[in-house]
């Protein structure tokens, strides 16, 4: 596996009961108070647990990013299946998986699924798509998009009252924290950034946009 930037950076993620949980994960902000998306957070730590020869602790937190819809996260898992790392060995579920990150159409997580995927017993090909069925309903794009929509809801409500009224956290909260070069006026236009980040967090999610809880596809452009 390629070696990933490992982000400085520490969470509070509380007990992982499941996919739903990763919404409680707090926003998190680099030293210049720009945000640092929760799935990118997660796969840095999962990249670290692994690196350390902490397998099983990588592969949750691989699962955490996952929920969030971060693919690379989801063809780590479906590697993990394959090679019995932290985990039972699971073709079917390793493939599944695989199948799972190819979705979004990458070339590496394509051609790791189609490799895997040539290589699958009838009876293996049968089992990988019962499990992707399984896997599909809770970290598919779907369940993914309306978790992304509800980490972003979480967060604006810990920040009703801000006198930006965004999305973003007050980064006056944060001073005295990271570069404090910065002023006030460069402070107020990250937040606003960092408002637009969330948005595009689920906004730019592979199909559709969220409106008062339901998904809402985009549009096909006319011929």
């Amino acid at each position: 596996m390629k070696k990933i930037f490992i982000l400085l950076f520490s969470i509070s993620t509380g007990l992982y009961a499941g996919p739903n949980a990763v919404i409680n994960i707090a926003a998190t902000y680099d030293k210049f108070y720009d945000l640092v998306l929760p799935d990118q957070i997660l796969l840095a730590q999962a990249v670290k647990a692994y690196q350390d020869g902490y397998n099983k602790s990588a592969f949750e937190k691989f699962k955490q990013a996952a929920a969030f819809g971060n693919a690379d996260a989801q063809m780590y898992i479906g590697l993990m299946y394959l090679k019995a790392l932290g985990v039972d060995q699971d073709w079917a579920k390793g493939a599944a998986w695989l199948r799972l990150s190819a979705q979004d159409k990458v070339k590496k997580h394509v051609e790791y699924y189609q490799s895997v995927q040539s290589q699958l017993k009838p009876n293996e090909l049968k089992q990988a798509k019962k499990e992707y069925t399984i896997i599909n309903d809770e970290y598919g794009t779907l369940a993914t998009l309306k978790r992304r929509d509800r980490w972003v809801h979480k967060q604006k409500k810990k920040t009703i009252g801000s006198n930006l009224g965004s999305l973003a956290s007050n980064v006056q909260s944060y001073r005295g924290v990271g570069d404090l070069s910065r002023g006030v006026a460069t402070g107020s236009n990250t937040a606003e950034k960092n408002a637009r980040v969330m948005e595009k967090f689920v906004d730019n999610y592979n199909f559709g946009i969220v409106e008062a809880g339901e998904i809402i596809p985009k549009e096909e452009p006319s011929n």
